[in-house]
């Protein structure tokens, strides 16, 4: 999973040092280098990678990176513009600041934040974005919730889509596809997800609807718990027992990025019915595979899929 996350953003890296002639800098914590600069591309005259050692681990280092670290590299390596990826900006911008907001997911559900901590983070997070010169959202429906929770006005967000990865296209050799049907114990017609098993995926709801179906087909559900706490993953595999569909029901856990085109272009259809996303990127790769796809209607989906 680290190397897939490392390799998608590698992936954006190399893209974005072809938009323009300047100097790329990829600041990031020390304890990433190693993986990611076998990965960068670095060189291509124009990106350079700048680890900082953070002086604690855990939560405690991801703060002072967000906040003391970053800006002080930006300062004095004299950087003109700072782009952070994800809603962690610090308080104090060091130069104009670009911030991508993926989702806020940690704003509108209280669940994610039940820890005082996290509280905490997630006020200093809102308060930093505001400062934002310009914020990216994956989708109108992200823009919108950008303006109604946090405030920003609409004239300093653009809607950016995001794209799916190349090597996600149809499969149409027999045999590979009966090997990744045969690798996860799948009939030749099955129901297919894959994504995060928490509350805000709606699996529960799948499950029943399924249960529902008279149908000798099999729902294979992929993904993995992070934690057992069931007031943020519920316990799909006990419910699927409860309503007697437990023989149809295949978990397959975590499966690496090179089977995912195999899957989504094996299976009879693709479901996802997600309550929140920022803007559903599994269901737009399960399209790019061939596969025909039901999903929620719920925030971005719509205007995704």
């Amino acid at each position: 999973a680290e190397f897939a996350i490392v390799k998608v953003r590698a992936t954006r890296i190399r893209e974005l040092a072809r938009l323009g002639p300047y100097e790329l800098l990829v600041i990031c914590p020390r304890e990433t280098t190693g993986l990611a600069r076998s990965l960068l591309t670095v060189e291509q005259g124009n990106t350079k990678v700048v680890p900082l050692s953070l002086p604690v681990g855990g939560d405690l280092g991801k703060l002072w990176f967000e906040q003391i670290g970053l800006p002080w590299a930006c300062h004095s390596r004299q950087v003109d513009l700072l782009h952070v990826l994800y809603l962690g900006p610090p308080l104090a911008k060091p130069c104009r600041t670009v911030l991508t907001i993926h989702d806020l997911i940690m704003l509108l559900f209280p669940e994610t934040r039940r820890s005082l901590r996290a509280r905490a983070y997630t006020r200093l997070a809102r308060v930093a974005a505001r400062r934002a010169d310009l914020v990216l959202a994956d989708s109108a429906s992200t823009k919108k919730d950008v303006v109604s929770v946090l405030g920003i006005p609409q004239e300093r967000i653009r809607v950016v889509p995001l794209g799916y990865d190349e090597t996600f296209r149809p499969v149409a050799d027999a045999g590979s596809l009966e090997g990744v049907r045969k690798k996860y114990g799948l009939e030749k017609e099955f129901v297919f997800y894959i994504g995060g098993l928490d509350w805000r995926k709606n699996l529960p709801r799948l499950l029943r609807a399924f249960s529902t179906i008279n149908t000798t087909r099999k729902l294979a559900i992929a993904g993995r718990a992070l934690s057992n706490n069931r007031t943020a993953f519920p316990d799909l595999a006990g419910l699927a027992r409860d309503l007697g569909i437990q023989d149809r029901v295949i978990f397959l856990g975590q499966v690496p990025e090179e089977d995912k085109s195999l899957l989504y272009s094996a299976c009879t259809v693709f479901v996802f019915p997600s309550l929140y996303e920022g803007f559903g990127l599994t269901p737009l790769e399960a399209m790019a595979c061939g596969a025909p796809v039901v999903c929620s209607r719920a925030s971005s989906l719509q205007e995704v899929v």
